[in-house]
């Protein structure tokens, strides 16, 4: 599994050791099981140093949540399906749902601690909601916009739908695979994964193609 490079979030060492550690134990225990303790031990840094960048447990639940919200926004998320989806006239819409698909899947597996802990403060809190749709969602949905202009001129997208549609319809297949994979890997299982997301881009195809 690939990992994400923590460094590019501008933390110094022991924040970024901090920041680890605290995703790591925040995604298996949630906040109240986990203790300031046991991050400081996790991260190599005495228990005062939690306390010394971060005042309190919950302060250290926000930054983290700010930071998240950046990960999964921008460079992380949005520039590579804004990659994906450049010239879209060099690649027709089963290539592109494709690399979408699997890029997706990539990102992940190799933030999926990171992702989960995101996931329950965005159902939690409305001010999380509000920044995670701002930052991660409208901007994912602008992109598609432009998308689907493209496509509709190539007359590969049908013209009646909107862009919320069309990103709900995508995402939402991806990220039931995704859930599936990574919550319930030992109940259901994919024998391939490819052949899967071939199954899976066809049924999106034959929902927005045109007839």
């Amino acid at each position: 599994m690939e990992e994400f490079d923590y460094s590019q979030l501008g933390l110094s060492d022991k924040e970024e050791r901090i920041f680890k550690a605290s995703i790591e134990i925040f995604s298996k225990k949630g906040f109240d099981g986990a203790t300031t303790y046991e991050i400081a031990r996790h991260a190599g840094v005495a228990e005062g140093t939690i306390f010394k960048y971060f005042k309190t447990k919950k302060g250290l639940m926000k930054t983290m949540t700010i930071k998240m919200i950046g990960m999964f926004s921008g460079k992380m998320i949005l520039s590579s399906v804004e990659k994906i989806l450049a010239n879209p006239e060099d690649k027709n819409l089963r290539q592109l749902l494709k690399e979408l698909l699997f890029d997706r899947i990539k990102l992940v597996d190799s933030l999926f601690p990171a992702a989960k802990i995101l996931l329950v403060e965005t159902i939690l809190h409305e001010d999380v909601r509000e920044a995670v749709y701002t930052h991660i969602v409208k901007e994912g949905i602008a992109l598609f916009a432009k998308f689907q202009k493209t496509m509709i001129a190539k007359k590969v997208i049908r013209e009646d739908l909107s862009p919320e549609t069309i990103f709900r319809s995508i995402f939402g297949n991806i990220a039931m695979i995704i859930a599936q994979r990574k919550l319930f890997p030992e109940t259901i299982r994919f024998t391939n994964l490819e052949t899967e997301v071939e199954t899976i881009i066809d049924i999106i195809c034959r929902g927005i193609e045109p007839e």
